[in-house]
């Protein structure tokens, strides 16, 4: 069974003329399937220290093949 992990991390990219929240997402593939939550965390929070616009979330998504 094959797995295939992305991790997203988002970020707040201020507000429309309308008043609206934008929000961005930057993808990272291929990451380790193997890898622990908690080190995916680490790393995405060093990462979001080093942008200009505030990390506010970041997601772990696991794809497996079934056949």
């Amino acid at each position: 069974m094959m797995q295939q992990t992305r991790l997203t991390l988002q970020f707040h990219h201020g507000v429309d003329v309308f008043g609206e929240n934008i929000f961005k997402d930057k993808r990272f593939n291929n990451i380790k399937g193997t890898s622990l939550d908690i080190d995916l965390e680490e790393t995405a929070l060093a990462l979001g220290t080093l942008q200009k616009h505030s990390l506010i979330g970041v997601v772990r998504n696991n794809s497996y093949s079934l056949a």
